[in-house]
């Protein structure tokens, strides 16, 4: 049997740099003695697949990454490859990002008003939020409403203002826990090979708070080296969650601390799934 130790960084990079496997790179990515250097030769080539943007998040949420590492990465983003979006919006409210770049993402082919809205809600850059304005009046001018007749009302009771989509999906998410898991593995000639696991959960409490929880763990071994993280990688949220509609879209918005962590597009699936940025997580009661 092949002798299984750590590698030293040095080593890894030698035997592993080469190679296209985001889940290495990964693993170099959250390596202890990682440099900057080192992180701008893990900069993926694209992010087209799930691994490959879990890569980009890792370097741009990296102590050691510079604003050279994510505006590269952020050139990856223009057209928001699937299953990108999160990343997409933490680029675009990044205060450093060039500007040209995070106009070239909102100008982007695949993106519509929803990301832009998303993009509104959580920037404080004046110059993204000018040229939100921009297009959106670009858009009225371009399509706008017809003229409504007014009705006289003999009500003298105060209108409702609460809308009902938001209502109905507040009612729908109330004391339920969103869940998603994900698993990869591969294995090569060599004996070699890779295993990538990543469960997700939202909490949704009956009084408004919310925990999220990311946990990531990944093994990799190759020539009968093995480079695997000794813990899982666990990324946990807390703070209060709220419905809010734009027009007929819903959105699952989680906040902390007054700060908007994501504001997510949601809708009800089949029976038991709900769909958050075109993906399906399982919809459970909190046990």
């Amino acid at each position: 049997m092949a002798n299984q130790y750590p590698l030293k960084l040095p080593d890894a990079i030698n035997i592993f740099t080469p190679s296209d496997l985001p889940f290495i790179k990964i693993a170099l990515a959250k390596h202890t003695e990682v440099t900057n250097e080192i992180l701008h030769l893990l900069i993926p080539d694209s992010i087209e697949q799930q691994t490959s943007c879990e890569l980009a998040q890792i370097l741009v949420d990296h102590s050691l990454t510079d604003i050279a590492i994510i505006n590269k990465i952020a050139a990856l983003l223009v057209n928001i490859p699937e299953g990108s979006k999160q990343l997409a919006l933490q680029i675009c409210r990044h205060p450093e990002v060039e500007f040209a770049l995070i106009r070239a993402i909102i100008l982007g082919k695949n993106v519509n008003s929803d990301f832009r809205y998303s993009v509104g809600r959580v920037t404080t850059r004046q110059n993204v939020k000018q040229l939100l304005a921009e297009i959106k009046n670009r858009i009225k001018k371009n399509n706008p409403k017809p003229k409504e007749k007014k009705i006289l009302s003999t009500s003298k009771e105060p209108p409702s203002f609460i809308n009902p989509l938001v209502a109905q999906m507040t009612s729908m998410l109330k004391g339920k826990v969103l869940r998603r898991d994900e698993n990869q593995s591969d294995r090569d000639y060599s004996g070699g090979g890779f295993f990538w696991e990543r469960n997700r959960a939202i909490y949704l409490y009956d009084n408004g708070a919310f925990e999220y929880q990311d946990k990531v763990f990944q093994s990799i071994s190759s020539g009968g080296l093995s480079l695997s993280s000794p813990t899982d990688r666990v990324d946990r949220r807390t703070g209060q969650w709220a419905i809010e509609a734009y027009g007929q879209l819903v959105y699952l918005v989680l906040k902390s601390n007054s700060e908007t962590l994501f504001s997510i597009r949601t809708d009800t699936g089949p029976q038991g799934i709900q769909i958050l940025d075109g993906e399906a997580w399982h919809r459970y009661l909190i046990q």
